[in-house]
């Protein structure tokens, strides 16, 4: 039996996190904001990029690093626009063997932006049930105004709460260098039944104060 106050914080995090489900959609998103913020595989962007507490293979290096810690082996390529409707490349490039990810990404606009993304990522899986993940990603973005080389890195846990709870954090891009690029924090639920074969998912996002936030 779940004690009181630990049924009274359930309820809190499923009411804020389906209550409140902010989303930045104010920000004047550059192609990079997106590259880095926005989502880079078709799984995720199908969740509506909900995948923080839920980011189980591939995925895990760009929505919660620590999900690199499950058990696989997996590679998948995405293209992700593939009718060209928003960019005139959007593809992904995915693959994780635990408790390492590699991946690298690339998006080009009708203007002729780019932006090149290779990222590597590692996950540790630790018996108190609290998973734990990091990634660095190194970054090329080229714009008619000129060409930008940096890097940045993110950072994240995974809770397993209970049974049928698992608590996802995320801060991403909190290191940063000759990139422009602020840092951002999601915090995530997801909500199983007991065999784990349906799963609901919620993510709070949040940005840095100043950069557009609703």
């Amino acid at each position: 039996m779940v004690r009181p106050m630990k049924r009274g914080i359930i309820f809190l995090l499923i009411g804020t996190l389906f209550g409140l489900n902010l989303i930045d959609s104010l920000h004047a998103e550059s192609l990079l904001y997106t590259s880095l913020k926005r989502g880079v595989s078709i799984r995720g962007i199908s969740m509506g990029n909900a995948a923080t507490a839920y980011p189980y293979g591939p995925d895990s290096i760009f929505y919660n690093p620590a999900g690199l810690s499950a058990s696989g082996t997996m590679y998948r390529y995405d293209n992700i626009d593939y009718n060209h409707a928003n960019l005139s490349q959007s593809y992904s490039n995915l693959f994780y063997k635990a408790p390492f990810g590699f991946s690298s990404w690339r998006q080009e606009n009708a203007s002729g932006d780019i932006v090149d993304v290779a990222a590597v990522g590692y996950g540790k899986r630790n018996k108190n049930g609290v998973d734990w993940g990091v990634s660095y990603k190194t970054v090329t973005s080229t714009t008619s105004s000129g060409e930008e080389k940096g890097w940045s890195a993110d950072i994240g846990t995974l809770v397993h709460f209970t049974r049928n709870i698992d608590l996802g954090f995320v801060a991403s891009d909190f290191l940063s260098r000759d990139v422009t690029i602020p840092s951002t924090y999601r915090a995530g639920i997801a909500l199983f039944n007991d065999s784990r074969s349906f799963v609901i998912t919620s993510d709070l996002y949040f940005d840095r104060p100043g950069d557009g936030v609703l």
